[in-house]
């Protein structure tokens, strides 16, 4: 049996619900939730910004596609943020706007 770690980070899925189905089955989701405390079901691109009371605590995103673009609100809205898992699709423009915050934030890794 698999104790959740009381310091588990926050998390919350943030994707259309077509997508949500499609990359995260029932043992991925079984998973994400014994690493991670879910703070909300799913969000979605229309729906994120009626909950940024959630937002602001979140630490981790499990998203694919339909993830609204991390744009500086998107940040803004998410000030404990550490890290993106983008289940599909391509990153490319998601990924160079979280390597900026990672660089404003001072925790780029260093060899």
């Amino acid at each position: 049996m698999f104790i959740q770690n009381t310091d588990s980070p926050k998390a919350v899925y943030l994707l259309s619900l077509s997508a949500y189905d499609l990359i995260y089955g029932p043992e991925e989701r079984s998973d994400i939730t014994r690493l991670a405390k879910m703070q909300y079901p799913v969000l979605t691109a229309e729906t994120w910004k009626g909950h940024l009371d959630v937002c602001r605590h979140v630490e981790v995103i499990f998203s694919g596609w339909g993830m609204p673009k991390a744009d500086p609100a998107f940040l803004d809205a998410f000030p404990n943020l550490k890290a993106v898992f983008y289940g599909a699709g391509s990153i490319k423009e998601r990924l160079s706007i979280l390597i900026r915050v990672i660089r404003k934030k001072g925790n780029c890794p260093r060899a």
